[in-house]
């Protein structure tokens, strides 16, 4: 029997009115495009991460649709972040995050057949690469699975020495092996770590294709969630349709003419997500860069990216060169185009954050914008004693073929204290910008953009003669409009206007938090540009007008109010915390919040300041005796949005109800048919603890000691009354009811009822020491208890006991205690030990217990995790029990 007592209540309001665009959950891009809904892990297809802003940091009643289904597991739910399991409901179409504030925008996926095969460090390659048979290497499952479908490298998977196939890495992509027109993809489980490559220096590539005589390999290859520690973590010589994403790639002992990532003849790369960092050992050449698109890569997009602390030269590096002869005959060497670099963050280099060195927007697009570039072009001097520093450099450099023409479009872009490097080995090589100011059919165009340099480091420098683009420079090379230049000389030309010299006010720049505050010379001083959206998806234009720099400034919001509990017995009082969505603005004095109360017996405060760099508060909530229960509410006020607080006024001695869990779990729960509840608060019953008791029909009473609870007003049966927690059976019956009210009454006094929803199963697991964590109650074959004393052998039979797993056949009777035939749940069950799926020879009713408490019968498997806490779950359409369960095995 659960007797753990305590609990604290959580009322959490997303935010509304002015805020509510703010809110609105925004997703950035997917891991993948497309997969099957079918097929590995309980036949429910691929796992597909979302990465975004605004999710909300836990799932609550938030969901994923794919197209017309829903996601049917959720193993990673953060504010950023969000892992699905598509599911046989998943369609093709759009993406969409739903949450309490609103409807995301849209990603489009599509459902297709393919295969979902798995590596694990217990596999074996003479597997087949199932979730119950996983392979043991990433070299082997690359080289057989076909075009479509999908690797998950598992927890702990490593790749550090060379695969043996004469390319000096751990991993190399063949042409035979990446033929085919549907994306073949390598993918971490979910909250797996998975290592490629080595710092030490062998093998010198994490991945790499063949090239030359090899035959490059096609592409249309996905490569996401992975860690790359290598001399070079990734090298794409050729081929098309290349997806890398959510990557994090460090190479510390990186030199000469190469990059942590680097790509060569490829076309169609999308760039996101990815961590690039510490790349370049000390002194190392100035030919190295944290990410380098060489020679004739184009059609890229590039986004979301962090690249920091790269020694070398650059972050990012865009340069062609023949990798002939060169000239008219050499089809290769030729300048870049249809670039996209979007929503990086670039800091910490050694020469410049970024060099777009030989490109042509004439043949397709070349743009930069909502990028966040700081402190870079820092220094030192590099062994080659070359280069430039500053936060762009755009030097209009062809090496073969002929010069780049049209207009390179710079824009929303923020910069800060680039080109530092004091001692450079010649003039004018410091700047926030660089333009190569020779190549007349080539502009670079600066819009809406804010430049705040250190003293006497120039915002603009163009290699025209004039240089520096100050006084009475022309600036050959430079346009624009509404750009903000701070603590920098204004560029003074005719091509560049409505020029701002105004602080950006930033929010504190100390921290690099570049968010602009209410009184920000950048904000509503831009043009449209035709960007729609900020760094963080937030709505650009509109009655704001258009902020320059990377963010759109977002007043901050009411995020949540958390109160100790949802009822004041009265007389009395709550204590209540607001929180904001970001902290007020230094130097601001505050900001004041209004509150109201919509009942004469409640006193609240008339206003709450939130200080000056905080984004917390706190108030009392204080409320006069009352007859009878009553519905009050609080409204709190801030800059036009309007938030309403729920709050119960109840007669003294009233019972509280403060949370309802899944009573084996105790996690904040749905409640499903048959269902087993804890409930906390207080008054909740008599000082000394009851327990249930038999009515004349056999079945556990639905009154205890003068405690009822009640489920939309239905008494239901109670397993043990106490003063702070009850147990209850949640009826079964419950059919497609959206959600449901709790109250308890206790002597004819009603508490404040708190709203659930229903779903078809709701599982838990008993844990040995109740708390819903760690051991579960389980019994070994020979019926010892199991634990460290007494683990479970593989291959052997473990029994345990879980709830919440739905609707059984024969139909379940509420309260009644199990005896003759047993009842099995109509929705089919999986468990998995140790990360595997395991046999269940058992799932249904336990002998003697009430209704709804289900006895388990499982083999644990053969291979998969073993040890002390050996993970283990149950899962029921589509709901899983909690993660923190474990047994023990050997």
């Amino acid at each position: 029997m659960v007797t753990k007592t305590g609990a604290f209540f959580i009322l959490s309001f997303a935010l509304s009115a002015a805020g509510a665009q703010a809110a609105e959950p925004h997703i950035f891009f997917p891991d993948l495009e497309s997969g099957p809904n079918s097929g590995g892990e309980k036949n429910a297809g691929a796992y597909v991460t979302i990465y975004g802003k605004r999710f909300g940091s836990s799932q609550g009643s938030s969901k994923v649709t794919i197209g017309s289904g829903s996601a049917s597991a959720y193993p990673v739910w953060t504010d950023t972040k969000i892992t699905f399991q598509l599911g046989t409901a998943a369609t093709t179409g759009s993406i969409n995050v739903t949450t309490s504030a609103g409807k995301s925008n849209s990603v489009p996926f599509t459902v297709r057949k393919g295969s979902v095969r798995y590596v694990a460090t217990n596999g074996n390659d003479g597997s087949d690469g199932s979730f119950g048979k996983p392979w043991k290497t990433l070299p082997h499952a690359v080289q057989t699975i076909k075009a479509g479908d999908i690797i998950y490298a598992m927890n702990g998977v490593r790749q550090t020495v060379d695969d043996g196939n004469g390319w000096n890495a751990a991993i190399l992509l063949r042409n035979e092996w990446c033929s085919g027109s549907e994306a073949r993809a390598l993918v971490a489980y979910p909250g797996a770590s998975v290592l490629i490559g080595s710092s030490t220096g062998s093998p010198n590539f994490g991945v790499r294709t063949t090239d030359g005589s090899g035959g490059p390999c096609q592409g249309n290859w996905v490569f996401s969630g992975l860690s790359f520690n290598s001399l070079l973590g990734m090298l794409l010589a050729g081929g098309s349709h290349w997806r890398i994403v959510g990557n994090e790639f460090t190479c510390p002992n990186g030199d000469g003419g190469a990059a942590c990532f680097q790509s060569s003849e490829v076309n169609y790369l999308q760039f996101y997500g990815n961590n690039v960092h510490d790349t370049g050992k000390i002194g190392a050449s100035a030919l190295y860069h944290g990410v380098y698109f060489s020679s004739d890569t184009n059609h890229i997009d590039m986004g979301w990216n962090t690249i920091a602390n790269v020694r070398g030269c650059r972050g990012l590096q865009v340069h062609s060169s023949p990798l002939g002869p060169g000239g008219a005959a050499d089809p290769t060497g030729r300048n870049q185009f249809d670039l996209s670099i979007h929503d990086n963050v670039i800091h910490d280099t050694q020469c410049d954050g970024m060099i777009l060195a030989t490109i042509d927007p004439s043949k397709g697009k070349v743009e930069v914008y909502n990028n966040v570039i700081y402190d870079a072009g820092k220094g030192p001097n590099n062994p080659e004693q070359t280069g430039a520093w500053s936060c762009i450099n755009i030097p209009g450099t062809t090496n073969n073929g002929t010069d780049g023409s049209g207009t390179v479009e710079v824009y929303h872009n923020t910069m800060y204290n680039c080109g530092t490097f004091r001692t450079p080995p010649y003039s004018n090589a410091n700047a926030g910008i660089i333009n190569g100011g020779g190549k007349g059919n080539l502009k670079v165009r600066l819009r809406n953009n804010v430049f705040y340099q250190a003293a006497n480091i120039p915002p603009l420098v163009a290699y025209n003669g004039s240089q520096v683009c100050t006084g009475s420079s022309a600036c050959q090379g430079f346009l624009g409009s509404n750009n903000l230049f701070f603590n920098a000389p204004l560029p003074a030309s005719p091509n560049i206007t409505k020029s701002i010299v105004k602080d950006p006010a930033f929010v504190d720049l100390a921290a690099k938090d570049f968010h602009l505050t209410a009184g920000s010379g950048a904000r509503g001083a831009g043009l449209d540009t035709g960007a729609t959206t900020d760094f963080e998806g937030l709505a650009r234009g509109g009655s704001a007008g258009y902020d320059l720099g990377a963010f759109q400034f977002a007043a901050p919001a009411i995020a949540s109010i958390h109160c100790a509990a949802p009822a004041i017995v009265t007389p009395g009082s709550i204590n209540c915390d607001l929180t904001l969505s970001a902290a007020v603005s230094s130097g601001s004095g505050g900001v004041q919040l209004s509150l109201a109360g919509d009942t004469s017996s409640l006193t609240v405060p008339a206003n709450l300041l939130i200080a000056d760099g905080s984004a917390r508060g706190s108030f009392q909530l204080t409320s006069a005796a009352v007859t009878a229960r009553t519905a009050a509410s609080v409204t709190v006020t801030m800059d036009g949005q309007n938030i309403t607080l729920p709050i119960w006024l109840l007669p003294a001695g009233s019972p509280v109800l403060t949370s309802v869990s899944n009573a084996a779990s105790l996690g904040a729960t749905a409640v499903s048919p048959g269902s087993m509840i804890t409930a906390f608060g207080s008054n909740l019953g008599p000082s000394s603890p009851s327990t249930a008791k038999l009515n004349g029909q056999g079945r556990v009473d639905t009154e205890l000691n003068g405690t009822i609870v009640l489920f939309d007003g239905q008494a239901v049966p109670l397993l043990y009354v106490a003063a702070g927690q009850v147990n209850a059976s949640a009826p079964y019956g419950l059919g497609d009811a959206g959600s449901i009210s709790v109250e308890i009454s206790v002597r004819g006094r009603l508490s404040n009822p708190i709203v659930l929803p229903v779903q078809a199963t709701s599982p838990g697991l008993f844990t040995a020491n109740s708390s819903g964590k760690g051991q579960v109650l389980a019994y070994n074959e020979d019926g010892t208890r199991n634990g460290r004393q007494n683990p479970a052998r593989r291959g052997s039979v473990i029994v345990f006991y879980a709830v919440g797993l739905g609707e059984t056949a024969p139909g379940g009777v509420d309260g009644k205690i199990a005896s003759g035939q047993p009842s099995i749940p109509v929705t089919e069950i999986f468990v998995q030990i140790g990360g595997l799926d395991a046999e269940i020879l058992y799932a249904g009713s336990t002998f003697g217990s009430i209704a709804g408490v289900f006895q388990l019968n499982v083999r644990v498997p053969l291979t998969g995790e073993t040890g002390e806490a050996t993970p283990i779950s149950i899962s029921a359409a589509g709901a899983e029990s909690q993660p923190e369960a474990t047994i023990t095995t050997e």
